[in-house]
């Protein structure tokens, strides 16, 4: 919370403007992007690419050829938009969505889905970021934590068009997710800008209520 008071004092002295100017573009950056989304326990979640490797996989790994392994770094913001309750995160999991290969790999298939949770894993936390996303996390009203350097690293097929990670918390009232491109049209993707902005705007709109308590009472008239 206090980050992102601290954001808007800097960027514009008329507080209340960031937050108008703020819910003007989210629509456009959310509907731009299926970055960010609410879980059941009112939890906003983004994530931002910062970058992404891919290499061959290495032979006798078990993947069809054509295979390549890729690896994701994000920073991951979470932020519990709830006044009153603690999240206490009792799991993270990993999604990764991928279409377009042409030609497919194997034939037939153009598009496929990894993920943390299947057997056996088809992505591998290789770092938890700093401070570390991991279960046992808590997350306190009104708060925003930012987990820098989170990465994976899982196989797809290098011919790929189009990826997508998806990063989940489970806590004790639900699930919440975000995610984003690192791979658009062939071109892997080193950072999203435009993801970062659309974080900031729904957290504005979330505030927005608050922040209009911040202005001060006019002066009675005499």
């Amino acid at each position: 919370m206090r980050f992102f008071k601290s954001l808007v004092h800097k960027l514009v002295p008329g507080r209340l403007v960031v937050v108008g100017l703020a819910a003007c573009v989210a629509g456009v950056l959310i509907a731009a992007s299926p970055a960010y989304a609410a879980g059941s326990n009112g939890a906003l979640m983004g994530v931002t690419i910062t970058s992404t490797v891919k290499s061959t996989t290495k032979a006798g790994s078990g993947e069809p050829p054509g295979y390549c392994t890729w690896t994701v770094a994000s920073d991951v913001t979470v932020y519990n938009e709830s006044s009153t309750d603690t999240l206490h995160y009792t799991s993270i999991y990993e999604i990764v969505t991928w279409s377009g290969a042409s030609p497919p790999t194997p034939p037939g298939d153009d598009s496929g889905t990894v993920s943390s949770t299947s057997s056996p894993s088809g992505v591998t936390v290789t770092s938890a970021g700093s401070p570390p996303l991991q279960s046992g996390d808590t997350l306190s009203p009104g708060e925003i934590q930012h987990y820098n350097g989170f990465t994976v690293s899982f196989d797809m097929p290098c011919n790929a068009s189009t990826g997508d990670l998806s990063v989940g918390i489970q806590d004790q009232y639900g699930t919440g997710s975000g995610d984003n491109y690192f791979l658009q049209n062939g071109t892997p993707l080193a950072l999203d800008v435009a993801g970062g902005l659309g974080f900031i705007a729904l957290v504005g709109l979330a505030l927005g209520v608050t922040m209009k308590r911040w202005r001060k009472p006019a002066a009675p008239a005499e």
